[in-house]
């Protein structure tokens, strides 16, 4: 590629961290929107404005559900029946809250408009198949510092590791709590002396909704390794394919919102364009979080169990890892979300790249420390060329069974 390069990471990361702060659906989420959208269309590009409504507070999505299952834990004192219905249906509806497939509790919460930022590159020549990149503008609101703030998030991380092999989610836990208060409500409700332990889950319940009422009311991160630095390797390979297009992949440059309230943009970019998203010629790859740490190709993801992707994007992951001169990467089992979680419930085709630090920690997640000073450039410079070559790859793959769109 001889044209000089345009598209500066760290410039990149320092400019959308200077914005209003990035809150999912704030003015600082929509400068960053048209900033991409800017930087796309000076590229060449004719990038589409999609807006939607969605919730805008994650956490509060969590007080809420939390909060039920507390109030739950109180009438199962008189009402154990009743108790347990409300706590059964908290738990379907937290999760279908956490696996991006629409939750009835967090329907009565306020929404806000957000959007996603696309822009689409044909094929060279016959178009096979279509790889979706998407990388989010929106920045998360401080986390609670019993699990966020990084020192402490840092050496629990270790602990899990060393006692379990894998450091699971809090969601999970709080997640969990509740499928089994909802089963000791059901064993009162038939006689057995389940009360104690009952009580005992409502009030971790309640805790965890105060702790989550709280940090709801938090100030946005900077947001730079999460994920200004996935932005900035988006727009990169925008910059780059656009002067060396690939051959037979149509590629689509996403720059969603609200993912850190519940991934809401890559829920309405895959409803939006499911007539075109032919599950069996469409792939999509996250970019987030790749501030620092080393680069992590994931095999898996979910806040509430471990969903595999499948085995052909993962296998090209693998042997892009593998290639002479490639930048270091490693496999990595998830046990959280990022937009790719959108796709992977719905059947597509998915794959995300993150960075972690050797404890298997993101650096500064979460946390007021996120800023464009503790980006170690090397981490999205090495996503850059590695997701460019994982991309050829994917291009060179043979002719794909036919599909609608």
């Amino acid at each position: 590629m001889d044209q000089p390069r345009r598209i500066d990471l760290m410039e990149q990361i320092r400019v959308l961290c200077a914005l209003p702060p990035r809150l999912a659906g704030s003015e600082g989420e929509r400068r960053a929107h048209e900033h991409a959208a800017a930087v796309l269309r000076d590229l060449g590009y004719a990038p589409e404005v999609e807006e939607f409504r969605a919730i805008t507070n994650g956490y509060a999505r969590l007080a809420a559900h939390c909060g039920a299952l507390a109030l739950a834990g109180s009438l199962g004192i008189t009402s154990p029946r009743l108790a347990a219905l409300l706590a059964g249906g908290t738990n379907l509806s937290l999760w279908g809250d956490l696996e991006a497939r629409g939750a009835a509790l967090s329907r009565l919460l306020p929404r806000g408009t957000s959007r996603n930022v696309l822009a689409r590159l044909p094929a060279a020549r016959e178009r096979r198949r279509r790889a979706v990149l998407m990388a989010h503008v929106d920045a998360a609101r401080e986390g609670p510092a019993v699990f966020f703030e990084p020192r402490r998030a840092r050496a629990a991380v270790e602990l899990f590791h060393d006692k379990l092999g894998h450091a699971p989610n809090p969601v999970q836990i709080v997640f969990w709590a509740g499928v089994a208060q909802t089963a000791l409500h059901a064993g009162a409700s038939v006689g057995l002396p389940t009360q104690l332990a009952t009580w005992a889950l409502a009030q971790l319940q309640g805790w965890v909704a105060w702790t989550m009422a709280r940090a709801a009311l938090n100030p946005a991160v900077p947001g730079a390794s999460d994920d200004a630095a996935g932005v900035a390797v988006l727009l990169a390979l925008a910059e780059d394919l656009r002067l060396a297009p690939l051959d037979h992949t149509e590629v689509w440059f996403v720059a969603t919102g609200c993912e850190e309230s519940g991934l809401a943009g890559a829920v309405e970019l895959l409803e939006r364009h499911a007539a075109e998203l032919d599950r069996e010629r469409t792939w999509l790859l996250a970019l987030d979080t790749l501030g620092g740490g080393a680069l992590r190709w994931c095999t898996g993801e979910g806040f509430v169990r471990f969903l595999r992707y499948d085995a052909s994007f993962v296998a090209l992951a693998r042997e892009t890892a593998a290639e002479p001169g490639a930048p270091p990467a490693r496999p990595y089992a998830m046990t959280f979300g990022t937009d790719a979680l959108a796709g992977l419930v719905r059947g597509y085709r998915t794959l995300s790249l993150i960075a972690l630090d050797d404890a298997g920690y993101p650096p500064h997640y979460h946390w007021r420390s996120d800023t464009p000073e503790n980006i170690d450039p090397a981490t999205p410079a090495a996503a850059l060329e590695f997701t460019r070559r994982l991309l050829r790859r994917l291009d060179a793959l043979p002719e794909e069974p036919a599909g609608p769109g």
